[in-house]
């Protein structure tokens, strides 16, 4: 049985139970700071498999890989190979799990993204496809993207998973104590963005322990349509003399472990501080335990990286326009390269009250699909609003739906059959929301009966 269909049966019959840490249980067996927790699966593969056989003995149904920072940026300079980094630790995995799942850990890059840092979403994108492509061939059973603070990135190695392989897809994001991811994302805005992208099981882990989680957890169960999956770490860690120490202990862990499920969470856990104690306990406590089965209604919501508007049944939404294809001083501007100009304009309409804004780069004589890189880049690393994209080439909607850091909006209005079938392509694939075909040309606003499903 291949991972989709192993995924499946567990999750219909019952909750699922992942392993805990890894990182913090190599510390306690001499992993020194600043090492590379990866070199083990080369030059102690019996410690890492000890590892997961103890968390399998406590109960766990699936295993994670010891590949969370086997990606280009971190191994650089480490005289270690990628690929037979992560082939040697999903064999290790796979001899200790039996007939268990694997999960191939794929944490952050390490590198920020733009526009906080230098590093492109094509070059995550890429980062990750290498690290996930290895890790496919070598019999993972699924991914695990985790410990994500940027949801662009998650976005990236989502996207690469689902491009590169055809297995399973969880995701979970880090919070910190004001409930928002590192980049500003709460909990709505995540679950709208990684849904829509397809992915099978998203949550959160890391950052907080399983008090602080417990009511991001219950904002994500009120949105999400897939699994939600919880791994907190062992409380918040603190410094006793040299040492770190996590203070919460197997029985309050579990404990929490069951209140959560008890709310709604499918697929339980462990991250920093978290031992096989911990994992037994939740799988005793939990023994028995049905999945609790949650209808939640499916909302219409655009989301940019921090901020999601809802579609509701009386809601009108106002909605700003950058088209300068009908205002020279922008064409003149957007033509010579000056992006200034135009997220000054979007910064105005924000101002001014805007919900979404509905942008169009055609321009004559312009480079449609580059721009609107250029354009939905610019305007998202500043303004915080959805975006909606507006252009009569399916391909230019392809290059915004890919770059956009959120869950966008395109505007059919006008279109004819022909383009409507061309973009279901898109829709499917990004998870964009659509306008409606009849709605007027200018579009000051927006209600849920604008918004169809193509």
């Amino acid at each position: 049985m291949n991972g989709r269909g192993k995924l499946e049966r567990l999750l219909c019959e019952q909750l699922l139970i992942f392993d805990g840490a890894m990182g913090t249980m190599l510390q306690g067996l001499g992993l020194k700071g600043g090492d590379l927790a990866e070199k083990y699966n080369l030059e102690r593969p019996e410690v890492i498999a000890g590892i997961h056989r103890a968390y399998v003995e406590a109960g766990a149904q699936a295993v994670t890989t010891n590949t969370f920072s086997a990606n280009r940026f971190k191994l650089a300079g480490s005289g270690l190979d990628l690929a037979a980094v992560i082939k040697a630790a999903v064999e290790i995995a796979r001899k200790a799990a039996a007939d268990r799942l694997v999960a191939l850990d794929v944490g952050p890059l390490g590198q920020l993204m733009e526009p906080y840092g230098t590093l492109s979403f094509e070059t995550a994108y890429e980062a990750f496809a290498e690290q996930i492509r290895a890790g496919a061939a070598a019999g993972a059973d699924l991914v695990l993207v985790e410990t994500m603070s940027d949801l662009y990135e998650a976005k990236a190695a989502v996207l690469a998973a689902r491009e590169n392989t055809d297995l399973p897809v969880f995701c979970t994001m880090t919070f910190q104590a004001n409930g928002r991811t590192l980049t500003g994302a709460d909990p709505m805005t995540v679950v709208n963005v990684l849904q829509s992208l397809g992915v099978d099981a998203l949550g959160i882990n890391c950052s907080l322990g399983p008090e602080e989680v417990a009511p991001l957890m219950e904002a994500m169960l009120r949105y999400a349509q897939v699994p939600i999956m919880v791994q907190p770490n062992a409380g918040l860690p603190q410094l006793l003399g040299n040492e770190t120490v996590f203070p919460v202990m197997p029985a309050e862990f579990a404990a929490y472990g069951c209140g959560m499920a008890a709310k709604g969470a499918r697929i339980l856990g462990g991250c920093c501080g978290t031992t096989p104690a911990h994992i037994e306990a939740l799988k005793h406590a939990l023994a028995g335990t049905k999945s609790v089965s949650i209808t939640v209604p499916r909302l219409q919501m655009a989301s940019s990286g921090r901020t999601t508007v809802t579609f509701e049944d009386e809601a009108t939404l106002l909605c700003g326009r950058i088209h300068p294809g009908t205002d020279q001083q922008l064409a003149d501007a957007l033509c010579r390269g000056d992006l200034d100009c135009l997220i000054q304009e979007a910064l105005d309409q924000q101002d001014d009250g805007a919900a979404i804004l509905d942008v169009n780069v055609a321009v004559p004589g312009i480079d449609e699909k580059a721009a609107v890189v250029d354009v939905v880049k610019a305007i998202q690393g500043i303004v915080k609003l959805p975006l909606m994209i507006s252009s009569s080439n399916p391909e230019v909607i392809e290059k915004a739906a890919r770059i956009y850091n959120g869950r966008l909006i395109i505007n059919t209005a006008g279109r004819d059959a022909p383009f409507l079938t061309a973009i279901k392509p898109i829709v499917r694939k990004y998870g964009c929301l659509a306008a409606a075909p009849d709605l007027t040309a200018v579009v000051p606003r927006l209600t849920k009966a604008d918004i169809i499903d193509v």
